[in-house]
Parts: structure tokens; C-alpha cells; sequence
């Protein structure tokens, strides 16, 4: 009897830690392709952590992400006096995925499914993006394939043409119609570090790899693009002769400057004018980012100590891009943040929040360097490289897409993987 009851639990348990290992796959595979459906299963993923939270043991590593937590808990409620389900709904990544992920422990193979499952997940997306700009650019009445949108209450076709970006089925936000451009690239970019980086040389991972290379470049996002520039160039120097790369380089660097003449021009003659609204001008040629950092470098550096708070902080952008003559609409009517991670967070936090973030960061960076598997240390420092940069020129902690995908896999690499293999390890299994 005593022998049977063994059995059922152990029966149980073994059932509960594959569903819990089930629904982890599954929120790797939806994050890069619906937020709702995501958000649902980190709820499910969280409920069965919660059961297992006495599993829990790298404190000292989830520390700072609940003190930031915290910080955004007291931005929220300078500005209403009341914490609200907003301050849930866009922060508990914070503290969701270091409870999922720091209470579960998985073997190698089941680790290197994870990662296979966000892969894929960017493979379905890229495919759903690509038919439906298909499905959309069909007309039937009569039946012709015309990959140009007249939604916008432009019927011009010439002005369509000449407007590809804003028009075309195939390229920008049209494309990639359920995920913002830039994360788009990010997501595909790191889809295509974990294929490289896991060695597979199969033909399917290889039209992986160009899908998803073909895809950055239809999302057309200049960081995306420059990301993937980046990562190219690590991946030819491992390849080539060094006096051959420093002649690549070079080349590369002429080719931008040439091409970049004219936003180099503009930025040369925003540095060489003392009228305020004329700089701005010319930093929007440049690129909007650099008019929206210029407006808001003389916040009073008192305010930054402690923060602002969450909607104080958007309502001080707002009048400093007004004093600072940048009138155009986009900007004040839709409160644009200050489009870099480093100073939303300043802004919002103060002082002590970009601290906690940037010891955040520099936590993982020294539990990578412990790693003794090469291929997981290269996997995990690419995701560094990844999100620092892109925190440069985007507010990646105001968004659920961004701040989602940065704590998952800040989570799985600070949590999961030494919980998996932090001594020595054999080789990781391939992602085919």
C-alpha cells in the first residue's frame, strides 16, 4: 500500500515537472509572435513556480531585480499616490521570470530545447509576416498581386511608390505588422546567434538563417540592421587573417562615411549653431533619437537623484521638447520616451535605478564569464551585447516586448543555466 502511494507521487511529480518544462517551451516559442498569448503563459508558468518556490536558492542574483521592482513601484505612486494593476501589467517581468526560471531545473538537452523553441518561435513569425503581406497584397476584383496599401487615404500610386516604407506589404511596420521593427530585428537577430553559435550545419538551418537574415532586412530597422553588421563582422574575424580584416574594416568605414555624408554634414552644422531650435533641426536630418536626447540634456540634474516618476517623467519630456523648439507632431502628440533605456531610466528612477540596472547587467556578464561551456558563454554574451546596445536607442524597460525578452533570457542565463551546468560540460546538443 505504502509502496503504491510512492509510486503515484512520484508519478505526480514527474507529470508536474513536465508541464512545467512543457509550458516553458511553449512561452519561448510565443514570445517573439503574440504579447497576449505570451502574457497568459508566463501567468500559467508563474502559478506552477509558486509551488516549487522553496527550489529557489540564488537570492543574492534576484535581489536587485526586486529592489528595481520596487523603484518602479514608488515611480508609479508619486504619480497617483496609488499602485495600480499598470505597474503589474508592465513590471513583473521583473519578478515573474526569475521565479519561473530560478525554481526549475532542467537537463542539457531540455535546455538546449528552450532555446531551439524561441528559434522557432522567430521562424513562425517571420513566415505569418510574409504570408500575410501575400494574403494582403492580392486583389481580386480584378485579380492582380499590387504589394502597395491605400488605407491611409493615399490614392495616388505614384506618392505610394515613392513612400515604400510607409506602403509597402513587404517592408517596415507593414511586414512585420505584430511586433514593433527594431524588436523585430533583435528578436531574428538573436534567433540567428543561437543557430550559428550551436554549430549546426544542416541545409534546413541554413534556409533558417536566411529567412530570418531576409527578414531583418524587410523589417528595415537601422539598428537592426547595424546589429546584424556587428555580429557579421565578429563572425568574419574568426574566419579570416588579421591584416585582411583591418583592410575589410576600412573598407566598411569609408563605404559608411560615404554613404553618411549628408547626415555627417548635418550633424556637423548642429554642433555649429548657438540657435536652439535651428540644432534641433538638423539633428532630426541626422536622425530623430539624437533632436530627442539634445531636447531633454538640461533636465534639472536635481530631479534625476531620485527620479520623477512614471507619468511625471513623460510630461517633463514633453516640455522639454517644447523649450527646446522640437514642435513636430509626433513627438507631442504621442509622448514619445527618451528612446534610450540608460536615461528612461534615470529620468523615471533617478540615480539609484540606473545603478541597480547596470549592476543588473554587470551580475551577468560575471556569471557568464564563470561558464565552462564555450558555446553557452557565447550564446549568453552575444544576448549582452544585444541588449546593451539596443538599450542605447531604445526604452526597452517601457515596453512588454522589450522588458520581456531581456529578463527571459537574463533569467534563463543567470538562473537555468548554472542550475543545468555551471562545472564542467560537455558538448551542447545541435539546434537541428
Amino acid at each position: 500500500m505504502l509502496k503504491n502511494t510512492h509510486i503515484d507521487n512520484q508519478a505526480v511529480l514527474i507529470s508536474f515537472k513536465s508541464a512545467r518544462y512543457y509550458f516553458l517551451i511553449l512561452l519561448a516559442f510565443f514570445l517573439p509572435i503574440n504579447e497576449k498569448i505570451s502574457t497568459i503563459l508566463i501567468l500559467i508558468n508563474v502559478f506552477l513556480a509558486l509551488f516549487e518556490l522553496k527550489k529557489f536558492k540564488n537570492l543574492k542574483a534576484f535581489f536587485p531585480l526586486i529592489l528595481i521592482f520596487l523603484l518602479y513601484a514608488i515611480a508609479y505612486y508619486r504619480d497617483s499616490y496609488q499602485i495600480g494593476f499598470n505597474l503589474f501589467e508592465q513590471k513583473a517581468s521583473f519578478l515573474a521570470m526569475p521565479i519561473i526560471l530560478g525554481t526549475i531545473k532542467v537537463s542539457k538537452k531540455q535546455l538546449v530545447n528552450i532555446l531551439k523553441s524561441f528559434v522557432y518561435g522567430c521562424i513562425a513569425a517571420c513566415i505569418i509576416s510574409i504570408l500575410y503581406a501575400f494574403f494582403r497584397s492580392f486583389q481580386f476584383n480584378p485579380f492582380k498581386f499590387y504589394p502597395y496599401s491605400l488605407s491611409k487615404g493615399v490614392q495616388d500610386i505614384t506618392l505610394l511608390e515613392e513612400l515604400p516604407l510607409q506602403t509597402h506589404h513587404f517592408l517596415g511596420n507593414n511586414f512585420a505588422f505584430n511586433i514593433q521593427t527594431l524588436y523585430a530585428a533583435m528578436y531574428y537577430t538573436f534567433a540567428i546567434i543561437i543557430i550559428y553559435f550551436l554549430e549546426s550545419k544542416s541545409k534546413l538551418n541554413m534556409f533558417f538563417i536566411a529567412l530570418l537574415f531576409i527578414s531583418i532586412i524587410l523589417v528595415f530597422s537601422e539598428m537592426g540592421l547595424i546589429l546584424l553588421g556587428v555580429f557579421i563582422i565578429l563572425f568574419i574575424k574568426t574566419k579570416i587573417e588579421k591584416k585582411h580584416f583591418i583592410v575589410l574594416v576600412s573598407l566598411l568605414l569609408v563605404s559608411i562615411l560615404y554613404l553618411g555624408k549628408d547626415r555627417l554634414s548635418n550633424l556637423y552644422e548642429a554642433f555649429n549653431t548657438d540657435d536652439v531650435e535651428e540644432e534641433n533641426r538638423y539633428f532630426i536630418r541626422v536622425n530623430e533619437r539624437l533632436a530627442i536626447w539634445n531636447s531633454i540634456k538640461n533636465i534639472d540634474k536635481q530631479k534625476l537623484i531620485f527620479g520623477l516618476g512614471y507619468n511625471k517623467a513623460q510630461k517633463e519630456l514633453n516640455r522639454k521638447y517644447q523649450l527646446a523648439g522640437y514642435y513636430a507632431e509626433p513627438i507631442l502628440n504621442k509622448n514619445l520616451n527618451a528612446h534610450n533605456g540608460y536615461l528612461q531610466t534615470l529620468i523615471e528612477t533617478g540615480v539609484i535605478g540606473l545603478i541597480l540596472v547596470s549592476f543588473m547587467f554587470f551580475q551577468l556578464y560575471r556569471k557568464v564569464q564563470a561558464y565552462e561551456n564555450k558555446k553557452m558563454k557565447l550564446i549568453a554574451n552575444s544576448f549582452l551585447i544585444l541588449t546593451l546596445i539596443n538599450l542605447v536607442t531604445e526604452s526597452m524597460f517601457t515596453r512588454y516586448i522589450g522588458l520581456s525578452f531581456i529578463l527571459f533570457f537574463y533569467s534563463l542565463f543567470i538562473f537555468t543555466v548554472p542550475n543545468t551546468f555551471l562545472t564542467k560540460s560537455k558538448e551542447l546538443n545541435t539546434i537541428t
